[in-house]
């Protein structure tokens, strides 16, 4: 983020629904959605009105929640004039507290990401069920070298076969989305010919899916999505519900 601006561009972050020109392609370049949502919100985060205790006006309170993971709002020790003398994790105390760390890295929150990370696989799963594809989640198998790896989702159609691994990651940089695929790949490649016997099967890809810890979805993932038949309204789903996760874990 430049001093004194608002606006961070990441040309391959595309964010579902709230992008500045809605009619724009996903491959095209587009701007990351926090900084575009920090220009619509006033310097404090607004008080909702009560509807009744289960109902709220959503699209404010998305809103409200994504100010708090700006980086700058929340309370933590990295940000200039938050802390007085220490910038160590208040929780482990091994790493500098930043809005990265919090997120994704301490191990204090292992069991929330776990929590997040498997919101995101089931919602997956259960929307490949719905276009016919047979799924079996949290799969064991060999590796070439003699390891056991558990894959997140292996979805089977036809004579189309996939090993899907969603993982919920902080925004970095624009070719993250590819170094998180390739990451997988070099996992899971491995075990394919456990697969192939185990399924009899004839070929399976494996695919890395990289969603971001604030809730902003990929093109990468966007086009994988498309290309597997699944509806629009599934990416919607999942980034709102890893910024919901990360929510839970910045509490």
């Amino acid at each position: 983020m430049s001093p004194g601006s608002n606006t961070v561009s990441y040309p391959a972050f595309a964010h579902i629904g709230l992008r500045e020109n809605p009619g724009k392609n996903l491959n095209q370049p587009t701007e990351i959605h926090i900084p575009f949502l920090l220009r619509q919100l006033p310097p404090k985060p607004p008080v909702l009105p009560r509807l009744g205790p289960p109902r709220m006006l959503v699209a404010e309170a998305i809103q409200r929640r994504i100010y708090l993971l700006s980086g700058y709002v929340p309370p933590i020790r990295a940000v200039p004039g938050r802390s007085r003398d220490v910038t160590r994790c208040r929780r482990c105390l091994s790493e500098i507290e930043t809005l990265p760390h919090i997120l994704g890295f301490c191990p204090y929150i292992e069991a929330l990401c776990n929590i997040r990370h498997h919101a995101v696989r089931s919602m997956l799963a259960e929307a490949l069920k719905e276009i016919e594809f047979t799924v079996h989640q949290e799969v064991k198998g060999l590796a070439t070298q003699g390891s056991v790896r558990r894959i997140d989702i292996i979805a089977i159609k036809n004579n189309s076969t996939y090993i899907l691994d969603p993982t919920i990651r902080f925004e970095i940089h624009e070719d993250q989305m590819h170094e998180v695929n390739s990451e997988k790949k070099q996992i899971y490649e491995p075990t394919i010919p456990f697969f192939k016997d185990k399924y009899c099967l004839s070929h399976i890809d494996v695919i890395g899916l990289m969603v971001g810890a604030r809730g902003t979805i990929t093109s990468f993932f966007a086009n994988k999505c498309k290309n597997l038949g699944l509806p629009h309204s599934i990416v919607k789903e999942i980034a709102i519900s890893a910024l919901k996760g990360s929510v839970q874990i910045l509490k």
